[in-house]
């Protein structure tokens, strides 16, 4: 077999995985869990090869940020955010002490609700007070379990 026919079987079968894979459970269908790491997880993290500039997650369970900052560029990783739960808050975590040195937590106490988020985006920035620079996607964290 030359390499040529092997590329498209392994891309075959990887695609096959992935597609089994199924949609998550609603409230009142049976718990389905056929990738055990990702059936429990309370973490919504941008993903490193969409935004390679450091780890920036949402773990509901704490309600806290974790951020890793991945570059060694003399700048800070922060995450800014806004509560989707009523209470209009909204702030900033900033990884300021270097990077590839263990994560920074912020921890907060959001209210609980099954319809309330976080929603999130990081960028890096020269100092506390600088100017945003390569901004991540957006997303959302659920605060509640859905």
């Amino acid at each position: 077999m030359n390499f040529r026919i092997k590329v498209p079987l392994i891309a075959g079968a990887v695609l096959a995985g992935l597609l089994g894979v199924g949609a998550p459970a609603q409230a009142n269908d049976a718990p389905v869990a056929r990738v055990p790491s990702l059936a429990n997880t309370t973490k919504t993290c941008i993903p490193w090869f969409v935004w390679p500039l450091g780890d920036v997650c949402f773990d509901s369970n704490g309600d806290k940020f974790i951020l890793n900052d991945l570059r060694e560029d003399g700048k800070r990783l922060v995450v800014r955010w806004v509560a989707h739960d009523g209470s209009g808050r909204s702030g900033e975590c900033h990884d300021a002490d270097g990077a590839d040195n263990g994560p920074k937590i912020c921890n907060y106490n959001f209210r609980e609700g099954k319809n309330f988020y976080i929603e999130f985006g990081a960028m890096i920035r020269n100092g506390a007070h600088g100017r945003d620079e390569q901004p991540s996607v957006t997303l959302r964290g659920y605060v509640s379990p859905r």
